[in-house]
Order: C-alpha cells, then structure tokens, then sequence
C-alpha cells in the first residue's frame, strides 16, 4: 500500500481517519498530552523485547519497578517460588536478582505462572511517564504483527513514545518505532475489512522513525548492522552481550501485546482481537516500495518469486548471530 506525501495511507474513505505520532525521546511529549491516546512505549534493547518474551513464556505479569530496591522489597511480600526478579542497570543483571534484562533469560520454565518483578534503566520509567495515556502497551520488533492488529482495532490517536538511553535519542527505538508506523499505513484492505480500516495521519516524528527503517531495513543484514551501530547495540557489544542485539532483531516472532495496569501497576497481555492474525508482511513491503518493486522486477526476470512471512529473515525469522 502506498503512502501519501504527507504520510497518511491511502484507502478507502470509509475507513477513519487517525493519528499517529511518534516522540524520539520521552522528553518530548508531556504526560498530559497522552490522554485519550494509546501510547505504545518501545525500549527495543531490551526491556520491550524482554516483557513480550516473558509473557509469551507464560509470565503471569510482570510488574515494573523505577528502582532494584523497590523490585527486592516487593518480592519480599511474595509467597516462596512465585516471584522472580530481573532487571539490569548498566545493561548487566543486578545482584541478587534472579534473571538480567537478556530475553534469553526469561524461558518458559523459569517464568511460567511467575511474577516478574521487573526494572530496567531505561524502559520502566517510560511506562509511568505513559500512564496517562487512555492505554499503555508495550511494542517492540518481536510483537510487530500482533501490535498492529490490535492498535487497528482499539480506534484511538497513537502515539509511540521511544525510551531513548538515559534522556538521549536511541537509534534502535527509532526504528523500531518506524516499523510499527510503516506496518499501520499498509494494512491490506483484506486484514480488516475497508469499512473498519484506518488512515492514518502521521506527525513529523513518524515521518522521520518511517524513513529510518525504510533506509535501514533493506535487507536483514542491514537492519542488524543498523541495531549493532545504534547507541544501545554498542552497550551492548561492550560488555559482551552482542547476541542479544540479533535476538532483539527478529520480527513478528511473538503474538503477544504487553498493557500496563496504572491501578495495579503491572503489565498483562492485552485481549487480542478475535480475528485471525494478519498476513506476514515481508521484507521487501516493510523496507518501503521502493525496494520492494526493484526486487520484484530481478525476480521476474528470474523467474523465480518470494514468500512472505517466515523465511523473509527479517519478518519472522532469526536474523544471523554476531
């Protein structure tokens, strides 16, 4: 689906009309200008990719803390092997706690019917800066699909509020970020059905996450080049926890929305839509038209045609380990 100049996607008129937004740091947008709005908070190295991988591992919530102290004494209140604790600060695991901030580290049989408690440096506190919001969820690369159908679905103003890295721009949100806006204005009329479709108006913030991952995302070696590079990716390579920027890196391997409680201060995985899951979108599509008719053409020529979905590397498969 193509886009128009102004970044709305172009559709049938019967569909609504909706923002979305996009604020590269939190500073830039106030907590009160997110009422009414669902706000999708990505801290994509690593706090988003890690609260969808533990409740997808069957986490029974995970509930986010500002500080490690706060997540120990909180445990304390729990009942013998009902409640873990992870977290990192200086991108390692905290001492004491049970798991780090390494979706790795959160498998099916160390968070299955658990409480995570849960604090990172970065991501935790962009959810209470969230909280205003009418909902807050989380996205991230890893829940891309699923995100999308729900965010369709709910028929309010988005706005995507990156973590950054201690009040700076991160590159790795931002493109993050650009996905999810770049998935909104292509949603094929037959996911959804025209009369229910959005259009979406996208600000200036969008615009610019938009144009990152078209440029970034061309194939999945780029897309990892561009994570490994990012501000949170070079952390990461520091101190020796470069894999983790590969895990971060799959797209749409996980069907689960994470949405964060203000009254209960935790985070649950939203009632998905009743619909079946939307079409794998493919590399080509979600690096933007441009590539995606260039590759078109080599294939015709070929003879040969491209799938989409798993096998794309980039929309559903593993990207290569560094």
């Amino acid at each position: 689906m193509s886009s128009s100049p102004t970044g709305s996607s172009t559709g049938s008129s019967t569909g609504s009309s909706r923002a979305v937004k996009v604020s590269l740091v939190p500073s830039m947008v106030k907590a009160d200008a997110l009422v009414g709005m669902v706000a999708v908070v990505v801290d994509q190295l690593r706090a988003s990719t890690t609260i969808c991988t533990a409740l997808a591992n069957g986490a029974k919530e995970v509930k986010p803390y500002l500080e490690p102290m706060q997540a120990m004494q909180a445990k304390a209140r729990y009942r013998e092997g009902t409640a873990i604790l992870g977290g990192e600060r200086m991108g390692r695991r905290i001492e004491g706690f049970d798991c780090g901030n390494s979706p790795a580290e959160f498998s099916r049989d160390k968070v299955s019917g658990k409480v995570v408690l849960f604090t990172t440096t970065n991501g935790t506190r962009v959810l209470y800066h969230a909280a205003r919001a009418e909902r807050v969820v989380v996205g991230c690369l890893a829940n891309l699909n699923c995100l999308v159908e729900f965010l369709e679905h709910e028929k309010r103003d988005v706005h995507i509020v990156c973590a950054g890295v201690r009040g700076e721009l991160a590159n790795e949100d931002v493109l993050a970020a650009g996905a999810i806006v770049s998935r909104l204005m292509m949603v094929a009329p037959e996911d959804l059905g025209a009369e229910t479709r959005s259009v979406w108006r996208a600000d200036d913030g969008a615009m610019l996450a938009l144009g990152f991952w078209r440029r970034a995302s061309a194939t999945p070696e780029d897309l990892l080049e561009a994570m490994r590079v990012s501000i949170g990716g070079r952390n990461l390579v520091s101190i020796r926890m470069g894999a983790d920027v590969a895990l971060c890196t799959r797209v749409s391997t996980l069907r689960v929305v994470p949405e964060f409680d203000r009254n209960s201060t935790s985070l649950r995985g939203a009632r998905l839509p009743k619909d079946p899951p939307m079409k794998m979108v493919g590399l080509e599509e979600l690096a933007g038209e441009g590539v995606a008719e260039s590759r078109k053409e080599d294939e015709a020529s070929e003879g040969t045609g491209m799938g989409t979905g798993e096998g794309t590397g980039v929309d559903g498969e593993a990207a290569p380990k560094g």
